[in-house]
C-alpha cells in the first residue's frame, strides 16, 4: 500500500511539473533550412546579434561540427538571437488623450506619427487609438488601455516579419494581414494569456 501511495505521489508531482512546463510560453523560434556552403559560424557572423551566438544554436540543434552542416537540415534558431530590420508602424486613427512614450519621452498621438519598438501607447478616458503596420495589420485600443510594442522587425535570415505586442492594461483588438508566404508572427501577450497568429 505504501509503495502504491509513493508511486501515486510521484506521478502527481510529475504531472504537476509537466503542467507547469506546458503553461510557460515557448521561446519564439525561426526555422532556417541549410543550403550548401552554410556553416553555423558564418550564419552567426551575418545574421545573429553576436558572433558567439552560434554556440547556443549548435547546442539547441545537436550540431556536432559548426563548420559542417548538412544541406536541407532545418535549424531552429531563437528569434532573440537574430538581427532584423525595423518594420514601419503608424497611428492610423485616434480620439481623446493618447500618449506615446518612447526613447525621447512622452508625445501626444497624431495621425501618421511613427511607432517603433519599445514604444508604450496609452489611452486616457473616452479615448481610442489604432496602430497600423506596413502590411495593413491593425491593433486598436479602447480607453484606459496600455500596450507596449516589443518587436517590429523583418528577420534578415529568413525574411519573417515579427510583430510582438504586450498588453499591459485594458483591452485590445487586432486585424492581422497574413504574410504571402505564410511566414512571420503576430503576437499579443497579456499578463495571463498569449494570442498568436503564425503566417
Amino acid at each position: 500500500m505504501r509503495t502504491m501511495l509513493r508511486l501515486l505521489s510521484a506521478l502527481l508531482v510529475w504531472l504537476a511539473a509537466q503542467s507547469a512546463a506546458a503553461a510557460q510560453p515557448q521561446e519564439p523560434m525561426a526555422a532556417y533550412q541549410v543550403v550548401a556552403g552554410d556553416t553555423l559560424i558564418a550564419l552567426a557572423g551575418r545574421y545573429m546579434e553576436q558572433p558567439s551566438d552560434y554556440l547556443l544554436v549548435q547546442q539547441l540543434n545537436g550540431v556536432a561540427d559548426p563548420r559542417r552542416l548538412q544541406p536541407g537540415t532545418v535549424l531552429q534558431i531563437p528569434v532573440r538571437l537574430l538581427r532584423g530590420a525595423p518594420v514601419a508602424a503608424r497611428i492610423a486613427a485616434f480620439r481623446g488623450q493618447v500618449t506615446i512614450t518612447g526613447r525621447g519621452g512622452d508625445r501626444a498621438a497624431r495621425v501618421g506619427a511613427s511607432v517603433g519598438e519599445g514604444a508604450l501607447i496609452t489611452t486616457g478616458p473616452n479615448a481610442f487609438v489604432t496602430v497600423e503596420l506596413a502590411d495593413g495589420s491593425r491593433v486598436s485600443l479602447p480607453s484606459q488601455s496600455r500596450i507596449r510594442v516589443e518587436r517590429l522587425r523583418r528577420l534578415r535570415l529568413t525574411g519573417e516579419i515579427h510583430r510582438v505586442f504586450r498588453l499591459e492594461d485594458g483591452r485590445s483588438t487586432s486585424v492581422v494581414t497574413p504574410t504571402p508566404d505564410a511566414r512571420g508572427r503576430f503576437i499579443i501577450t497579456t499578463p495571463v494569456t498569449v494570442a498568436a497568429v503564425r503566417g
